[in-house]
């Protein structure tokens, strides 16, 4: 009679890595590593929604630009949006996502203080293809970003808490430079504001590197301690 045979050895898994970052698969929403996503992203909608879509026309309109001049600027701006948009992705693929994003913040900021410069049309158009090429681009890395930390399983929760953050941007953007305009009678402060704001997202998303660093460091000692 010949020996029943064994049962086959089931093969051995390891955790996945951002179960193990996020402390017993709980979602991150009071952990710091979200928030320094978060915040920059905020800062996006202030001044991509906030600002340009919804006050770029008066302020255009102030400066002493005519209708016509404005409607270009406006559509070589969507049009720098395909062209940054389709740029941004490839890029997220090749480069170090922080080093993206924040660059993308700073060149906003250049952008904005163009802006805030143009007092002729050739100022006002480049100031479209500068804005146009990094307003919507920033999607595609911040999703990248948020899925190389926290993995498929929770990318989807973790973004939407993330695009929330940039919605609510857009809100107090909207609501905020509109009330400094009815105090002052410019957009001046509230172009100032945007630089810096635009320079901070950017400071704070190089500083996420370190953060992203270390988590990834806990994820490979949590794999080699199952191991």
């Amino acid at each position: 009679m010949a020996a029943a045979k064994s049962p086959p050895t089931p093969p051995r898994t390891t955790p996945e890595p951002p179960r193990a970052w996020t402390r017993s698969g709980k979602l991150p929403l009071w952990q710091l590593l979200p928030w320094l996503i978060a915040v920059p992203y905020f800062i996006c909608g202030f001044t991509d929604l906030g600002l340009v879509s919804t006050h770029f026309i008066p302020l255009a309109e102030g400066k002493g630009f005519a209708s016509d001049i404005i409607a270009w600027a406006i559509g070589i701006d969507a049009l720098a949006n395909v062209a940054g948009n389709l740029l941004a992705g490839h890029l997220a693929d090749k480069m170090r996502l922080t080093l993206l994003l924040g660059t993308m913040y700073v060149i906003r900021a250049f952008g904005i203080i163009v802006l805030f410069m143009a007092q002729d049309p050739t100022l006002l158009i480049a100031f479209a293809v500068i804005n146009g090429s990094v307003e919507a681009s920033t999607i595609a890395p911040t999703a990248a970003l948020v899925g190389q930390v926290y993995g498929p399983g929770r990318m989807g929760t973790v973004f939407g808490l993330v695009s929330s953050a940039h919605q609510f941007g857009a809100a107090a953007g909207a609501f905020l430079i509109g009330a400094m305009f009815t105090r002052s009678g410019d957009y001046g402060g509230a172009l100032l504001l945007s630089i810096g704001l635009l320079l901070s997202a950017g400071l704070l998303t190089y500083l996420l590197q370190a953060a992203v660093s270390r988590r990834e460091r806990v994820a490979v000692s949590a794999v080699r301690t199952a191991e």
